[in-house]
Parts: structure tokens; sequence; C-alpha cells
């Protein structure tokens, strides 16, 4: 949850996962599953998936997207994991994970791009 004076203005969902498996048991289509390997160089471990974020509209445009991102990037560095991909269609969230150099690729299947970012090797803008 995002909060601010107290009221809720969004929130975001994130969990564990692989470039094998969706969830646990539920196994990746394969070009789902080429893309990730192509963005994570092969990597098979347990990657984190940032599944949603959600923000109310009179927030939107004032910088709280690139916020997120930074703190998110911090966060689950913190958690020990070294990497995330995200899957995003929306014109503000494409833009920001370019802006801050992620690694991208398009899922044909779905209509969205994958981005990915190794935390070990990465700077924030």
């Amino acid at each position: 949850m995002w909060r601010q004076n107290n009221e809720i203005i969004g929130d975001a969902i994130w969990h564990e996962t692989s470039t094998d498996e969706h969830r646990e048991g539920d196994p990746r289509d394969r070009e789902d599953r080429e893309i990730l390997r192509k963005l994570c160089g092969g990597k098979k471990d347990n990657i984190v998936e940032l599944h949603e974020i959600w923000l109310i509209k009179k927030y939107r445009g004032k910088g709280y997207g690139k916020r997120f991102f930074e703190f998110f990037e911090e966060f689950i560095g913190r958690k020990g994991y070294d990497s995330f991909v995200y899957y995003a269609d929306h014109p503000a969230a494409l833009a920001i994970c370019r802006k801050r150099g992620y690694k991208e690729d398009y899922l044909k299947s779905e209509g969205e791009y994958v981005f990915y970012i190794q935390l070990k090797n990465h700077t924030s803008q």
C-alpha cells in the first residue's frame, strides 16, 4: 500500500517467480520463457516479478511512479533479490522503465512489454 497523509493512494503486488514458472506449478508459455531467459542472461534462479502497480488518478503524472520504482529496487535488494521483471503496456510505465535503463523485449502473445533489471549492476538515475 502507498500512503500519503494516512490516505491510501495506490498499491503494488509482487511475488517470487522463475523463468520457467509463473507461479508454483503454473508453467510459463514458450514465448514468455524464452524472453525471460534472454533478458536474464540464461538465469533460471528465482527472480521477483512486479505484478501490478496502481495509483489513484489524481496522483498520476506527479513523479510517484518514478519514486516507486526507486523504492522498489532498493526494497527488493534489501530482501536479498538481485533482479526483477515487470510486464507493462501503459505509456507512463514504459517511459519510467526505459528511463531507468531496464532491458526490454515484447511479449507478442500478451501484447505487452517485458522489462528486466539486474540490480547489482544498476545505478539509479
